[in-house]
């Protein structure tokens, strides 16, 4: 019965998508089948793909191809178009995710080993968080604690990025992470937590540790004059940054940890429907870590607007203590971000398609303009 249902939603969301629907959508896709290579991407289990085309399609594969989605790492995320002996077309989401020094060199000294969190997310599928996630085909522990496998629905289909939505919509999705808290909260009490992280005063302490040493060895390669800033600013940056003020162990709930626009997907016809993918930070921290990964490249203004938004949902802290927390939040995803793509820039010799330099550059100027933003809350 599962597998029969199952079948009868892929097929109708295979159906909703049309040229006559969606051109734009249409031309996109047309795109992307062009710019895609013959065969399967790398380490998929083909025996798993058959009997899936099989279950759901009530077909067999006649030829695949498939798209890398991931771009600063060697594996990573690939959409897969496969097209069946029937003529069906059908696309799905894999990722092959490794967490090694070889994949992700940035990995050396982090304070914890992103992964396995996300295993626990995709292997409880159909629990109390299922209607934030993509539909999960297959989830695989391939090596503990080091590799992981997933097939996922390809949300792309009838959904579009946050990143590419309207302020108001961005502001809509803050309203409900108060409820999307919530579900996170609940589920909670159905796994086991060992080894989801919490991002409190000890991860600040560690986090200031690896980004003061990554930050310094990239800065004697590629030499960036904001980086250098950062550096000469850094005592006065980690006091800040460790402030105690804003820990308080009630406060600390489980968070998505990455909440960035490019991981939020919002349903094309009904904005109230959000599917939300890379679960790999998920973590016991601030809400507001989630509020400042959505707003990463928001204007001021539309801060203003998402922590009115975001105090009205979680009303029992003044709308100061709120700005403060977010400020800390927002600091600790630049320290974070930009260190840890420093390293991966320094240490990997994968050729990527992503600016590093650019990346890590804009990152420092986070981090600068946040201290600034944070000496006005002390």
């Amino acid at each position: 019965m599962v597998i029969s249902n199952s079948r009868e939603i892929i097929l109708n969301l295979i159906k909703q998508v049309s040229p006559v629907r969606n051109t734009v959508f249409y031309i996109f896709a047309l795109f992307e089948r062009a710019c895609s290579h013959e065969g399967l991407p790398p380490e998929i289990d083909r025996i798993m793909l058959d009997k899936l085309c099989s279950l759901y399609l009530n077909d067999s594969i006649n030829k695949v191809n498939f798209l890398k989605l991931s771009g600063w790492k060697p594996s990573g995320a690939y959409r897969i178009f496969i097209r069946t002996k029937k003529g069906i077309k059908w696309s799905l989401v894999y990722k092959n995710a490794k967490y090694e020094q070889n994949e992700i060199p940035a990995i050396e000294g982090l304070p914890f080993i992103p992964g396995y969190p996300e295993f626990l997310v995709y292997n409880d599928s159909k629990g109390i968080i299922a209607k934030y996630l993509p539909f999960v085909f297959d989830c695989r522990e391939i090596r503990p604690f080091k590799q992981y496998q997933y097939v996922l629905e390809d949300l792309s289909l009838n959904n579009v990025r946050l990143s590419e939505c309207s302020h108001d919509v961005i502001l809509k999705t803050v309203s409900k992470l108060h409820k999307f808290h919530a579900s996170l909260e609940e589920w909670t009490t159905s796994i086991d937590l060992y080894r989801i992280p919490k991002y409190d005063n000890n991860f600040t302490l560690s986090l200031q540790t690896y980004a003061y040493h990554a930050l310094r060895k990239y800065n004697s390669i590629v030499n960036d004059d904001s980086v250098t800033r950062v550096l000469n600013l850094w005592p006065n940056i980690c006091d800040v940054h460790n402030s105690t003020d804003v820990y308080d162990i009630k406060r600390l709930h489980l968070i998505h940890g990455d909440l960035n626009p490019s991981n939020v997907w919002v349903h094309r016809k009904n904005h109230e429907r959000l599917k939300i993918v890379d679960w790999e930070w998920i973590g016991f921290g601030f809400p507001h870590a989630d509020l400042a990964s959505l707003l990463v490249n928001s204007s001021p203004k539309i801060e203003e607007k998402a922590i009115d938004v975001f105090y009205n949902e979680y009303n029992e802290l003044s709308i100061n203590q709120h700005k403060r927390i977010y400020q800390k939040c927002k600091l600790e995803r630049a320290i974070l971000n930009g260190s840890f793509i420093a390293l991966q820039y320094i240490n990997s010799s994968y050729q990527t398609k992503m600016n590093m330099a650019k990346f890590v550059h804009n990152a420092m100027k986070h981090i600068l303009n946040t201290y600034n933003e944070l000496i006005n809350y002390l």
